[in-house]
Parts: structure tokens; C-alpha cells; sequence
């Protein structure tokens, strides 16, 4: 399995929520996924992606939750959701 650092998120609707993102990737790495991909490589267990806390340094890694029926990519520390991912720079 392969461990990719998460740098920068795309949304469809700026400001939005997690059902909003559509893309996440990493600038200095040079590679962006689509949510879709990113849910495949998460659930074959290809990857496992993650964005670094500012604070504690500590990995967050994303998961797929389902909402709705909708899937979407959270991050979770120790178990628990949390906001990593929107905390990310949102790309253009």
C-alpha cells in the first residue's frame, strides 16, 4: 500500500462542505484525483491517503463514509472525524 500526503483539495462549490469536494491531490508531488478515483484507490486498499495536522504533526487519514447514499471522503484521528480535509487550500 502506498502512503500519499493530501496538500490541496477542489470543490464544486467554494466554501462547501465535503460533498462539495470533486478533487484532492498534492502540489509538490504533481498528482491530482478525482474523488472517484480516490474512493476506488481508498477502498482496494491501493493507498491510503492522508493530510498532516499543523499543529500535532500527527497523519489524518481519509476514509469513505456514506451519507445519504452518497459516498464521501472524510478524515478521521483515532477513530474520529474531523476536518482536515477542508482545512486544506482549495485549488482553482
Amino acid at each position: 500500500m502506498v502512503l500519499k500526503e493530501i496538500t490541496v483539495i477542489k470543490k464544486s462549490q467554494p466554501g462547501g462542505s465535503y460533498e462539495h469536494i470533486t478533487h484532492l491531490g498534492n502540489k509538490r508531488e504533481g498528482w491530482l484525483y478525482t474523488q472517484e478515483q480516490a474512493i476506488v484507490n481508498i477502498q482496494t486498499k491501493s493507498e491510503k491517503l492522508y493530510v498532516v495536522d499543523p499543529n500535532t504533526f500527527v497523519p489524518a487519514y481519509v476514509t469513505v463514509l456514506y451519507e445519504n447514499g452518497i459516498s464521501i471522503l472524510r478524515t478521521q484521528v483515532e477513530g474520529r472525524p474531523t476536518d482536515h480535509l477542508l482545512e486544506l487550500e482549495e485549488s482553482t
